[in-house]
Order: structure tokens, then sequence, then C-alpha cells
């Protein structure tokens, strides 16, 4: 654990454990604290990043062995979120979402405002984009960059104004992640953006 903090300084979380590798500095762990507990995380030695990927270690185990044959990188995961829950009132994820989104401003250093982004975009629903798009604006090209993922990957056509302008005005990493989103979006107004950003 010692070590795993020093080269991941900024990203694993006090309350956490680790429970697995791959032998390859590649590392899942558990969250052991509210907000978060239970939760689990993976830290890939390639691109570090502590925000919940499982609701479980049940979960996590569950999908470990679907994936027998898998790189452990395909693996499917509970987050980031890609569908609405039946149960928006009673619903966990989002509640804590939307705290650490209301924190985020108060996150003074880069590594924890891009921790607190990665995890309230991970716990967020789809139907709660409008909440990622002050995101757009961010100073952190991280922050911006999968923020404009999310929005991709949840492909809200109401976004692509938004993304247009990131992709236009935005920092390096903002900037392709937006185009990209464009692309997966696929609407008549998305890909007309995306033939404006072209020429």
């Amino acid at each position: 654990m010692l070590a795993v903090r020093r080269n991941f300084p900024g990203l694993l979380d006090e309350c956490a454990g680790l429970f697995w590798t791959d032998d390859n500095s590649n590392y899942a762990g558990v969250f052991l604290a509210a907000p978060l507990r239970g939760r689990v995380f993976f830290l890939d030695h390639d691109e570090p990043d502590d925000a919940p990927r499982f609701r479980s270690i049940e979960s996590f185990c569950r999908s470990t062995l679907a994936a027998a044959e898998k790189d452990w990188s395909d693996m499917v995961t509970d987050y980031p979120r890609l569908t609405d829950p039946a149960d928006i009132d009673g619903d966990e994820d989002r509640a804590v979402a939307i705290a650490y989104l209301r924190d985020l401003p108060a996150a003074c250093s880069a590594d924890a405002y891009a921790v607190f982004a990665y995890c309230a975009l991970n716990l967020l629903p789809p139907r709660d984009f409008a909440l990622a798009l002050p995101l757009f604006d961010s100073t952190d090209m991280w922050g911006q960059e999968r923020a404009c993922k999310m929005i991709g990957l949840w492909r809200r056509a109401e976004a692509v104004p938004d993304l247009l302008r990131v992709a236009r005005t935005g920092m390096s990493n903002g900037r392709v992640e937006a185009v990209r989103a464009l692309q997966r979006i696929q609407t008549a107004e998305a890909k007309k953006a995306v033939k404006m950003l072209q020429t």
C-alpha cells in the first residue's frame, strides 16, 4: 500500500484498501468509508484513476469470472453509468455524485479536483447530464476531458452546441474528447458540427 501511495500521489483514498492485482502493476481496491463505502475502483498503471467502477466486491468478482478469458481492462463494469436507474429518488449513487459536484469548487488542488470530478461523473446517471456541463468550463484539463467523454458516452444530443464550443476553444484534451463525443452522438446536428470543425 505504501509503495502504491508513493507512486499514485493524490489518487489512492486514505480510506481505501487494495485487494487484487494482475501482477502487472494494476490493482483493484475497495473504499472502506462513506460516501463510497463498498464500491470498487481500479488503479491502472498507465492511467491511474480511483473513481468507482463496481458497486461492490461481489459485483467485481462476478465480472471477473465472466471475463475469465479477457484482459481485466475489458471487464464489464457498473460505472460509469450508461443507463438511468428505475427509481431516481432512492438513488444513492446519484446523491453521492451531486455532493461531489457541489464540493468541486472547494477541491483546491489539481489532484483533488480530478478525483472529485471523476467520481461524480462515474456515479451520475445520464438523465442528469446537465449537471456535468459546468465542467466544460473547468480550468482542469482532465475534468474537461472526462466531462466531454461522458456526454459522448451518454449520447446527449442536447449538449452538441456545448461540445462544439469546447472543440473550438477548450484545452487540448477537452478539444479532442469533444470531437470524439460529437462523433459518438451521430445526430444530424452532431455530424454538421464535426464537418464544421473539419473545415
